[in-house]
């Protein structure tokens, strides 16, 4: 099949323009700027005065300094420490939850170049005993060498169920022993009678006009004759 000449011609003109705007299109694509790196140094300076033995006030001046990339505006974060709250302040817009403050720049010295410092300040209140703030933030950056924080989102785990151990009845068969019955002992009454013993008599030694005693005569006789007896015979 033959296409006309004049179609061809048209169709290449066609396709050379699409493939010259895709060109274009890349060509002039924007680049991204990049993120400007952020470096501070905070000086902390307090004037305290005691109005009673546990109570007082106190002026802080601090000196913002950007160690890194310009900034067109900075907001300053740090916590006082406890017993102490800001009054006011100049400078800066400033704000307080509980003690931690916050102090925003103003449209004239929100732009810092690099080097750059600016001074604010305010006045407050402590009891107890005094004391100066040592963390400081700049845009969420900590200043003077401190670690940068960090916010965590809250990790929710999910339910934990545990299927139920049920453990079947246990049936132990009753252990019945036999009734031991023993025949009692019955002992009788045991009587003993009296003892009943005999006076004993004890024939007393004579002690006054007792007889004198003489041998038996007729020890060693082999016999023995009446004497009247014989007489008569």
């Amino acid at each position: 099949m033959r296409f006309p000449l004049g179609r061809l011609r048209r169709r290449r003109t066609a396709v050379l323009a699409v493939g010259g705007l895709a060109i274009a299109g890349i060509a002039v694509l924007p680049a991204l700027p990049a993120t400007a790196a952020t470096a501070c140094n905070v000086t902390y300076a307090a004037n305290p005065w005691t109005e009673s033995p546990s109570s007082g006030g106190f002026t802080a001046n601090i000196t913002i300094k950007n160690t890194g990339d310009a900034l067109t505006s900075w907001t300053l974060r740090f916590t006082l420490p406890s017993g102490q709250s800001l009054t006011q302040g100049w400078s800066a817009n400033w704000t307080s939850s509980g003690t931690a403050i916050t102090g925003t720049s103003l449209s004239y010295n929100g732009s810092l170049a690099s080097g750059a410092s600016t001074n604010v300040g305010f006045n407050g209140r402590w009891s107890g005993s005094y004391s100066s703030p040592t963390a400081f933030t700049i845009n969420g950056v900590a200043c003077n060498g401190g670690p940068t924080p960090t916010t965590a989102g809250p990790t929710t785990a999910g339910p934990t169920s545990a299927r139920p151990t049920s453990a079947g009845p246990t049936s132990a068969r009753p252990t019945s022993a036999a009734p031991t019955s023993a025949r009692p002992t019955t002992a009788g009454p045991t009587t003993a009678g009296p003892t009943t013993g005999g006076p004993t008599t004890s024939t007393p030694p004579c002690t006054s006009n007792c007889g004198v005693r003489v041998d038996n005569p007729f020890v060693g006789a082999k016999g023995y004759v009446n004497p009247e007896w014989s007489a008569k015979a």
